[in-house]
């Protein structure tokens, strides 16, 4: 279970999970780090996109689709690069829970900023 929590605790690993929930069949490496890049802040010049969408791919690739795939939550082939979720209805309700308990990401997991510049 502490594992499981550790894995939750990192908020690209619950857009992940989310995402995969959503889809009806396995969506490719390069769809999921295209959402993520627009889900985050991207910055606007041209370059900085392309190190972003860079970044997203290597933190994927070798950190958090292998730690989901080792945990059983994932099905993540390495040669097609295809990512499936695999049906677990208590980590579902976990990952809602997560959501719940960080208030301060908005929709697409940034901190809101209250009045004042003070962060929640």
């Amino acid at each position: 279970m502490n594992r499981l929590f550790g894995l939750l605790t990192d908020r690209r690993r619950r857009y992940v999970l989310k995402r995969l929930q959503t889809a009806n069949q396995p969506i490719s490496l390069e769809e999921l780090v295209a959402d993520i890049s627009a889900w985050e802040d991207t910055p606007a010049p041209e370059t900085a996109l392309t190190d972003k969408v860079d970044e997203v791919t290597v933190s994927l690739q070798h950190c958090h689709l292998p730690k989901l795939a080792d945990a059983g939550l994932i099905e993540y082939d390495r040669s097609t690069k295809n990512v499936a979720y695999t049906d677990h209805p208590q980590v579902e309700a976990l990952v809602d829970r997560f959501s719940e308990l960080f208030p301060g990401e908005d929709e697409r997991g940034r901190l809101k900023v209250m009045k004042g510049g003070e962060k929640r």
